[in-house]
């Protein structure tokens, strides 16, 4: 595995980390599926983990509930264009 798929990996594992407990449901929770996906070999390329990366922490921190609809359907909003390393690089 190279040393940028780690770096990638290491991103999504970090994401997973900061992911809140469900108390509702204290025996399944959301992040230990998703790290149990994340930590077998995928064979995606260190750009498609870090796009996976990216995606982990747009959900985290909740990047899509502050733009405004119309922000959304002009696709004006600089972060959703950033690329993968849009997020990672702030």
């Amino acid at each position: 595995m190279s040393r940028q798929a780690i770096s990638a990996q290491r991103h999504i594992l970090r994401a997973l980390d900061q992911w809140p407990k469900d108390p509702l449901r204290p025996q399944v929770q959301f992040q230990d599926v998703l790290r149990k996906r994340f930590e077998r070999p995928s064979g995606l390329s260190e750009q498609d983990q870090l796009k996976q990366a990216n995606a982990l922490y747009s959900l985290l921190h909740n990047r899509y509930k502050t733009m405004e609809q119309s922000d959304i359907l002009r696709g004006s909003d600089k972060r959703a264009r950033g690329g993968a390393n849009s997020i990672l690089l702030r």
